[in-house]
């Protein structure tokens, strides 16, 4: 997403060149581990479900400094702080239908006050194809957040700039509400995308709320609204149960997934082309029935989390999983 192509070029030099013979990732065009070993403290491992899906490089404060996620689409995540701010993140992109060495990249830039709240952020786009950065002007957005007197609630303003004509533009609401304390407790999106002959489609138009226990540690999350659309897609578990060890370390979470429709919106049939409305029913029928390819949408995962003191003999080389 964010980057100057100078520093995003920077960034993926510095990346390279950090790799070692044995240090082999599913596809090479994805940096490894380039992290100095003394800024790491803890190794975090996420299973779903039993599967090793993810690993974290952690920081003495607990901060993700590089993530590993694994599966048909694999992605690193790279995270630079400037004291408390995150400041930058560049994430790399390869799935299982691209050619060995195309990496997709996203680089997130972000701008913080002088009390730590973050005024802007700067995203970009481009890929790498074995050997050079392309950047593509579609996909550069200034994003500028104001807050309201008590701070509680974040709105956002999203500025597109594009190297070509307009043939459709978005409109986007989204906002934070937090609580006294500075807990996070209201997301709301609306993501409205529109064509120049009046045509909508809604992208994502969601509601969701969190809860905390006596202790402040995030105890539950859940949706009180999510839209489906056309693909039947939820924008994720209907509620989430968090649970931690002694140490306050997220140790699982229990994702519930359900068919109820009462905090879901359907896409209306009216309008859709013979073609579209036989896919939504499809899918519709996939999301509230399951089909021959896939179960319904009524399931509990269960998600854990493993930690380990870092050690370079120990996890170095990379473990890919092999249960994926």
């Amino acid at each position: 997403m964010l980057r100057h192509r100078l520093l995003i070029f920077c960034v993926f030099s510095v990346l390279v060149s950090c790799y070692s013979a044995e240090d082999i990732f599913l596809d090479p065009g994805i940096p490894h581990l380039e992290t100095p070993h003394d800024k790491i403290a803890t190794v975090r491992t996420k299973w779903h479900n039993g599967k090793h899906i993810e690993t974290t490089f952690l920081d003495s404060q607990d901060r993700a400094l590089e993530i590993f996620r694994f599966g048909r689409t694999n992605i690193k995540e790279l995270n630079q702080y400037e004291g408390a701010n995150n400041t930058l993140t560049v994430k790399y992109y390869h799935s299982d239908s691209s050619p060995t060495g195309y990496v997709q990249i996203d680089s997130v830039r972000r701008k913080f006050d002088s009390t730590g709240q973050m005024v802007a952020r700067l995203l970009s786009g481009g890929s790498n194809n074995g050997g050079g950065f392309s950047f593509d002007p579609k996909y550069r957005k200034k994003q500028s957040f104001t807050y309201t007197e008590t701070g509680d609630t974040i709105v956002k303003t999203v500025i597109k700039k594009s190297a070509i004509p307009d043939t459709t533009f978005s409109s986007r609401k989204e906002f934070w509400e937090k609580d006294n304390q500075g807990h996070l407790v209201y997301h709301y999106k609306l993501y409205v995308y529109k064509g120049q002959d009046g045509s909508k489609d809604t992208i994502n138009h969601f509601a969701q709320r969190y809860a905390y226990d006596s202790g402040g540690k995030l105890a539950m999350s859940w949706f009180d609204h999510m839209h489906l659309g056309q693909f039947y897609r939820p924008e994720g578990p209907d509620t989430i149960w968090y649970k931690y060890d002694g140490q306050n370390r997220l140790v699982e979470e229990v994702h519930r997934y359900t068919t109820d429709m009462s905090n879901k919106s359907e896409l209306s049939a009216e309008g859709l082309t013979k073609f579209n409305k036989e896919s939504r029913d499809r899918d519709r029928k996939r999301f509230l029935e399951g089909d021959e390819y896939s179960p319904n949408n009524d399931k509990t995962d269960t998600v854990n989390y493993k930690y380990e003191v870092f050690r370079p003999d120990k996890h170095l080389p990379l473990k890919i999983p092999t249960n994926l």
